[in-house]
């Protein structure tokens, strides 16, 4: 199924060495999963191949929805450029699956193909199994079989002739030995250049969410949290004298910083008071600022990066919300705002960036949720985008190196990448292995002069990313459930000291029970599909989960998943309803939330509420809702009843009804806080806590006695200069 040369399908070329798509200057890499759904089309291209028949055949029976089946071929679709509507390469037909279109032959020799296989990233087997078959190749080349001899391959080819053999053989191994060698000697001083970090700056202690450097080089500003204060405020600090002093005081919560590209302004993105402003204020050599901060922007809720132009006349800014994040241009004098990327499907994220002044080209790297994410390069006089490469890991930081080399700081590793070639250089490895937070320690990367760096470091005590469980009241229990770095969430199970686990590797999501002495089962892995727990059933023997949007059950005894009738998967909330008989289901379309009940026995489905976010089953006919406005209600038939507190900001996954007590967890840039109240009596309690200490996501027990919340512990920010020879 899988070829072992190069095929020129249509106007492409298959590279099966690289997984990779060839097409005139471009490479384009294939995910593992889209590589064999294309190889395993190809072996079948004669016909249609149906959906069951690729989960059975590609993904080999492991538990995968025909959501994710189907995104797998979007994928492919979107590498070779094909439109659905016209296909030139995957024809599609309903009820019958996909068929390959156009023919494959084998491509021309390509003599530079060994040396473009040998720059994988970082060195690994992999990269060792390519240059011994390069070898190989070179072997085979030297002494060529007779014609119409059979095909053998390795040493016993060689032995089973005669003594003219085994000479051949001698100088054959040499030459092949000698090759590899240079290979490997190649691989490990090209892809291995100097990035020596040095001591860190004597700077203050505490978590630092922004730098910014001055022009000239000399001054360094830095959003952090100082000791005894929970805020984030600016601090000024000159790079030769290491003089260091604070711009800012009180309940300042500032998370992203830059300087002007006169050097005589910060720009900086600051959470006061419930409102998120962008404020433009004047600043002196000094580190004094020298007149009233100016807004220029009081409506966004989230921003990524500010990079300031040139020209001193504008603005390039992550802008949006939860539902779509793009990067406009803030116009200083006018105060207008005009979209330098605009995706067009609604839901996707356009992130960090970096431009390239002399080319006017923009990096960045667009998110789609639920399917992977690109690094896109986009002319930004035009808008016309020039090329997309998948990357799936989250960057936290762009720079250009050159005219055709980006450094990216990514959760995996700080490397290069040649938009050309495609080829990546790795620098210094961004995680380690077996600690949780320590994933993406490094978030940004600032350039000085004469090849020097200043790295942005997340360190200090992080390595205590556990689940921490403890009686109702109490945010400093000291018995703590430790599970594994890709641990995202823990959920209490109805029977005592075990609990349910869900763990996220890249593309893989698994659900696992876990006993208090810290055994594990496995009950099932699901790969490239959205997963999250949303109930147990009252009885204990199944699960509710959504699954790419759509409610599923798990059966717990027979151990499979189990499908809904329900329409769409467009469901973002989903919980039993009181007897257990039913699901309250709510899902959003066209701007409008509905509430909808289905039964498990008939699979009826019947409108229940319209226009809230959430619903939740309290009582017999009585139901619990979340409005958008973060209000309360208490839903009895047609009577509505507003509950005396309000819930900022709503999240969903943070409620939870036990008995009569309302819980739900809070948290803001400051503080997590927990909140319990009690619907009969209006009584509320509530708990906070540091944010750097707890987490807003939370389980509470079946009879609401105990809780179960994620703890980090101290985490600090430190910052060091880097020697570095890569441009």
């Amino acid at each position: 199924m899988i070829p072992s040369n190069r095929l020129k399908l249509g106007e492409y070329v298959l590279c099966p060495l690289n997984q990779q798509l060839e097409y005139a200057e471009q490479r384009i890499p294939l995910e593992p999963k889209v590589y064999e759904v294309l190889c395993y089309l190809l072996a079948h291209q004669q016909r249609f191949v149906s959906l069951e028949e690729l989960h059975k055949e590609v993904w080999q029976g492991r538990v995968v929805s025909d959501t994710a089946v189907r995104r797998t071929i979007s994928k492919l679709r979107a590498a070779l450029n094909d439109q659905g509507e016209v296909p030139r390469y995957i024809q599609s037909a309903a009820k019958r699956g996909y068929r390959w279109l156009v023919p494959a032959q084998a491509a021309e020799a390509n003599i530079d193909a060994m040396p473009e296989a040998a720059t994988i990233t970082p060195f690994s087997n992999a990269t060792a199994a390519a240059a011994m078959q390069g070898t190989a190749a070179l072997a085979s080349a030297l002494n060529p079989a007779p014609a119409g001899a059979a095909s053998t391959t390795g040493v016993s080819k060689y032995f089973s002739a005669g003594s003219g053999s085994k000479t051949k053989l001698i100088v054959t191994s040499a030459a092949a030995a000698l090759m590899l060698l240079a290979i490997v000697l190649f691989l490990v001083v090209r892809q291995s250049p100097s990035w020596s970090q040095q001591n860190a700056l004597a700077l203050i202690s505490g978590e630092k969410l922004s730098m910014a450097l001055s022009p000239d080089q000399r001054f360094l500003v830095f959003s952090s949290n100082a000791v005894n204060h929970s805020g984030q405020e600016l601090y000024w600090y000159n790079l030769d004298t290491h003089e260091l002093k604070q711009l800012t005081t009180g309940d300042n919560q500032i998370m992203q910083v830059a300087f002007a590209a006169d050097g005589k302004h910060l720009f900086y993105n600051n959470f006061y008071n419930g409102v998120y402003q962008l404020i433009q204020r004047p600043i002196n050599e000094q580190g004094q600022f020298t007149g009233p901060g100016k807004v220029l922007l009081d409506q966004y809720v989230i921003m990524f990066k500010i990079w300031a132009d040139p020209d001193n006349e504008t603005l390039l800014l992550n802008l949006g919300n939860e539902q779509q994040l793009n990067i406009q241009r803030l116009h200083l004098a006018t105060g207008t705002l005009t979209p330098v990327t605009s995706a067009v499907t609604a839901g996707v994220h356009d992130s960090i960036f970096a431009v390239d002044p002399k080319t006017q080209r923009l990096a960045f790297q667009r998110f789609f949720p639920g399917q992977g994410s690109s690094l896109i390069i986009q002319d930004m006089n035009s808008g016309r985008l020039l090329q997309q490469f998948l990357h799936q890991h989250r960057i936290f930081d762009l720079h250009w190196l050159s005219a055709h080399e980006l450094l990216l700081v990514d959760e995996e590793a700080i490397h290069t990448f040649n938009i050309q070639t495609k080829e990546s250089r790795l620098l210094q490895q961004n995680y380690q292995t077996g600690i949780a937070l320590t994933r993406g320690l490094t978030r940004m990367l600032l350039p000085l002069a004469n090849k020097q760096w200043l790295q942005f470091r997340h360190e200090g005590d992080i390595g205590r990313m556990i689940h921490q469980q403890g009686e109702v009241g109490v945010l400093s229990a000291s018995r703590y459930i430790h599970t594994e770095p890709q641990t995202r969430a823990v959920f209490f199970s109805q029977k005592p000291e075990e609990y349910f686990l869900f763990n996220f590797e890249n593309d893989k999501r698994s659900l696992l029970l876990q006993q208090a002495d810290g055994t594990q089962q496995r009950l099932f892995e699901i790969q490239d599909s959205r997963l999250s727990l949303q109930q147990q059933h009252p009885d204990g023997s199944s699960l509710l989960l959504l699954l790419d949007g759509k409610p599923t059950l798990f059966d717990l005894k027979q151990h499979q998943l189990l499908p809904l009738n329900v329409v769409g998967n467009h469901w973002l909330s989903a919980r039993f309803s009181y007897d257990g008989k039913g699901i309250v289901m709510t899902s959003r379309q066209n701007s409008e939330y509905q509430t909808w009940l289905y039964q498990l026995d008939s699979g009826f489905s019947q409108l229940l509420y319209q226009g809230y976010q959430l619903v939740l089953p309290y009582q017999a006919d009585r139901y619990l809702a979340v409005h958008p406005d973060s209000r309360f209600l208490l839903l009895e038939g047609e009577q509505v009843h507003e509950l005396p507190v309000n819930y900022s900001p709503p999240y969903p996954g943070s409620v939870h009804i036990r008995g009569t007590d309302l819980f739900w967890a809070e948290t803001d840039l400051k503080n997590t806080t927990v909140f319990r109240f009690n619907i009969e009596t209006a009584a509320l309690a509530q708990w906070r806590q540091d944010r750097r200490q707890m987490q807003q996501t939370f389980d509470v027990s079946a009879d609401g006695s105990q809780w179960l919340l994620r703890h980090i512990g101290h985490l600090d920010t430190k910052v060091y200069r880097v020697s570095a020879n890569i441009r």
